[in-house]
């Protein structure tokens, strides 16, 4: 655990464990949550998004998907602004989510479009805007940008592995204890059954038996202007052929 003074930033932290500190943390200005603002985000799949919404946490911040009736899905803040009311339950109308609370219902872009228990003179609802995401839909999954150019953001990468997601679980770490995983190429041989052994029938087509040298795996470290570069080289059964995990 770190010393808790490294999250003062203490002139006697070392930069590094200040590092340690900072990055894993996801929420608005922490360092690790501006990086990843930059970058679209899988939110649900398509066909999980129906006439319910759904509570989601998306890098630290809790939020509401829903679909309104037009079939547009939306990314609003999970309480409503008015006394804080879940959202969670809100309900689905044809222009938007309406709060079961008091009736505030707010549009795909966080404008409230109706406060029934105002006054009629009141314009109060043209002055809220409620905290809102912008959203895609492609590849069967509803994707969000949360970084700071809400109304013109990036184009979302439509490259082939992003339309094969799949539905998963929510898991207790940091997304930097995932990423971390793929700078630790060892575990591959013995997790991911690499190193030859039993393996079940319907396996062995998948498994390279010419590969000798897997243990102890060679492994080269290149340190690059946007991180940290491991490469693996092994030998094959052909002279003229490696096989390269990078």
């Amino acid at each position: 655990m770190l010393d808790s003074r490294a999250q003062n930033g203490n002139p006697a932290t070392s930069s590094y464990q200040q590092l340690l500190y900072d990055l894993p943390r996801t929420g608005p200005s922490s360092k690790g949550g501006e990086m990843l603002r930059r970058y679209w985000h899988p939110v649900c799949l398509s066909e999980s998004l129906k006439d319910i919404p759904i509570a989601v946490r998306m890098l630290s911040e809790d939020l509401v998907v829903f679909r309104d009736g037009k079939g547009r899905p939306g990314l609003l803040g999970l309480h409503c602004p008015h006394r804080l009311a879940s959202l969670e339950y809100g309900q689905v109308r044809e222009d938007g989510l309406m709060c079961s609370y008091h009736g505030w219902r707010d549009d795909t872009q966080g404008r409230c479009i109706d406060a029934p228990i105002e006054p009629r003179d009141s314009d109060l609802k043209n002055k809220i805007r409620h905290l809102w995401y912008p959203v895609e839909e492609w590849g069967g999954v509803v994707w969000t940008y949360m970084g700071p150019k809400k109304q013109n953001p990036p184009p979302l990468a439509k490259i082939d592995v992003l339309a094969h997601i799949v539905d998963g679980d929510v898991r207790n770490y940091s997304y930097l204890n995932w990423m971390e995983n793929f700078a630790d190429m060892g575990h591959a041989v013995i997790l991911h059954g690499l190193l030859v052994r039993e393996l079940p029938e319907e396996l062995k087509p998948y498994s390279d038996h010419s590969i000798k040298n897997w243990t102890p795996l060679p492994l080269e470290h290149v340190e690059t202007e946007y991180g940290m570069k491991t490469v693996s080289v092994l030998d094959t059964g052909d002279p003229n052929v490696k096989f390269v995990n990078t």
